[in-house]
């Protein structure tokens, strides 16, 4: 809670800073160690009341400090003094072991089916995500991970999405074409960023991207993009493309995407920072008058 005495305290540091004059006097009584009073160079016999007009008489005179410059000054103090904590926070999504009860693979576009599971050996290595897709056509699947939810509102804005992930066309028929991208659904609607094609064989391999944000990512079968203010969950896309029926194997492992976001000021950091600035221009204008 934001109190009178912090308030002053706030303007004492302040004047503290800007004029660089003050010295504090240990041997006062504090009622708060915040809220200590602070006397100027002066003799020790003077009294309290002697020691505030000569104070307020000689801010010009002292150590050629001009009180119109330590105003000037009060910009940069009051920068120093805002607790703004603006910083990049990461959210980690990643799996290695694709338990079926993390994932849930849907078809997107095209016709007949879909049959997804845990593979205990064959990765990259061991356990890995396998899709055998009954593809009459184009067809694509996305297959999400049901606990790679984020929310902006919890977690923070959106800055940028980082991924990688390892896939494998496993088994096609000559000239078929396996699609990976990465995944976004968001309302029962899909979205896909970063899509490669690989042809059957040749192994496991990587596919990463850095710097995604809402423009990357393509609505299945439009043109719309996601709403990165509102929830979203992650996970890959896996598109036969071939001219007519056929059955493709393709595995994913070693999934990772990680989300950059920037912290804004709370709504107390704001408010606080509002009366900081009030007190210090009303230290100004009184100083000034004087």
């Amino acid at each position: 809670m934001i109190t009178p005495g912090k308030v002053i305290w706030v303007a004492k540091l302040a004047r503290l800073r800007a004029i660089r004059t003050l010295t504090l006097n240990p041997n006062r009584n504090h009622n708060h160690p915040t809220s200590g009073d602070y006397d100027y160079d002066q003799d020790e016999d003077d009294d309290a009341g002697t020691a505030a007009t000569r104070a307020s008489s000689s801010l010009t005179a002292r150590n050629g400090c001009d009180i119109g410059k330590s105003v000037k000054s009060l910009p940069l103090v009051l920068l120093s003094l805002i607790p703004f904590a603006a910083s990049a926070s990461l959210f980690t999504f990643s799996d290695t072991e694709f338990s079926d009860f993390d994932w849930s693979a849907n078809v997107v576009a095209g016709s007949t089916g879909v049959t997804p599971s845990q593979a205990l050996t064959g990765g990259n290595p061991g356990a890995y995500r396998q899709l055998i897709e009954n593809a009459g056509g184009l067809f694509t699947v996305g297959d999400v991970g049901k606990n790679f939810v984020y929310v902006p509102s919890i977690d923070g804005p959106v800055a940028s999405i980082s991924f990688s992930f390892d896939y494998f066309n496993i088994n096609a028929a000559s000239g078929v074409a396996i699609e990976h991208g990465l995944l976004i659904t968001q309302l029962d609607h899909y979205y896909l960023a970063d899509v490669v094609s690989h042809l059957g064989g040749g192994g496991w391999i990587t596919d990463s991207g850095s710097g995604l944000t809402a423009s990357d990512f393509t609505e299945v079968g439009g043109a719309a993009h996601p709403d990165l203010s509102l929830p979203f969950t992650f996970g890959y896309s896996a598109t036969t493309v071939a001219g007519g029926p056929t059955v493709t194997v393709s595995g994913v492992d070693n999934y990772l995407v990680t989300v950059s976001t920037t912290s804004v000021p709370e709504p107390s950091m704001l408010a606080w920072a509002a009366v900081t600035a009030t007190g210090l221009l009303g230290w100004a204008g009184l100083r000034r008058r004087h």
